[in-house]
């Protein structure tokens, strides 16, 4: 993960909780390849709670401790929707998608 995007992540501060294992935020971050700045939904997983969870970790703060239990994800979005409902869209559908193309194979 980019040492800039590592740095927004850390700086977040209002992380919204959507389960036990699954926090989520967002920011606006501006790269210098890109014209404007762009929105970046953050999500982080409680590792020791789902020590499967996806995503990475934030290897620039790997000495501070907080930084150590959780893996992050970030999605750029020009979706005008909140955050929790970004991300169920790209992760929940390509899943949705997946169970509808089986199911349908099933039932041929």
């Amino acid at each position: 993960m980019y040492v800039p995007i590592q740095q927004a992540i850390a700086s977040e501060k209002k992380w919204l909780k959507i389960s036990d294992i699954i926090e989520i935020a967002e920011t606006m971050y501006q790269s210098p390849f890109w014209d404007c700045p762009r929105r970046m939904i953050m999500v982080r997983q409680h590792i020791p709670t789902r020590p499967k969870a996806t995503g990475r970790m934030l290897k620039l703060f790997e000495e501070e401790g907080i930084y150590q239990n959780y893996r992050y994800t970030c999605f750029i979005t020009n979706l005008d929707l909140p955050a929790k409902i970004v991300w169920e869209t790209y992760v929940l559908e390509p899943i949705q998608k997946t169970a509808s193309k089986n199911l349908s194979m099933i039932l041929m």
